[in-house]
């Protein structure tokens, strides 16, 4: 209630340190699921079959190389590499649960963030379910409290999404945007 109280005042410093707060616990929460994929990877090392692992790491190296094209290419290039992350991660079934639901997770925010830059709003609108979608279930994958359940799907919304893809993006890229935010035709 403090928070609604404090984010419906016009621009305070009140307002804008509640805000500053709610997006660094958005982004502990997904941080948290990228270290949940981590710890699950590392489990995995020493439960699975050699074959299993090849192929748990074969995923992972051809996921990051489309992240690579993704943060590299044009419009059309990084929408092709997201397009296709998405078909090898949903044809796969060497993946844990918590792994394919957050490639997934991340792949719908990152094609919702393009398609909304260049102004495709049908496209986007898909993604932005498709994202929403995913999150919901790796909420479902986490051991959280209803509470925080609610409060997480609650916030998750476009502007959150276009966020947390930009965020991951300067994760990736040495602090900048792909190079389509860039050169998007005016």
């Amino acid at each position: 209630m403090l928070a609604k109280a404090i984010l419906n005042q016009p621009n305070t410093n009140a307002r804008m340190n509640c805000g500053l707060i709610i997006k660094s616990w958005k982004r502990c929460l997904h941080l948290s699921i990228s270290l949940s994929i981590l710890l699950n990877l590392v489990a995995c090392n020493h439960e699975s079959s050699g074959a299993l692992q090849q192929a748990r790491r074969n995923i992972g190296s051809q996921h990051q190389q489309l992240i690579y094209k993704y943060l590299a290419g044009d419009v059309a290039q990084a929408r092709e590499s997201m397009e296709q992350s998405v078909r090898l991660i949903e044809g796969e079934t060497v993946l844990s649960p918590i792994e394919h639901t957050a490639y997934l997770l991340n792949d719908y925010c990152h094609l919702y963030a393009l398609e909304k830059r260049v102004g495709n709003e049908s496209a986007a609108s898909i993604y932005l379910k498709k994202a929403i979608e995913w999150n919901l279930k790796s909420l479902d994958l986490l051991d959280i409290t209803e509470e925080r359940r609610k409060e997480d799907i609650k916030s998750f919304d476009a502007e959150y999404i276009m966020w947390l893809s930009d965020d991951m993006d300067k994760g990736e890229n040495k602090g900048n945007l792909p190079f389509y935010v860039q050169n998007i035709p005016k």
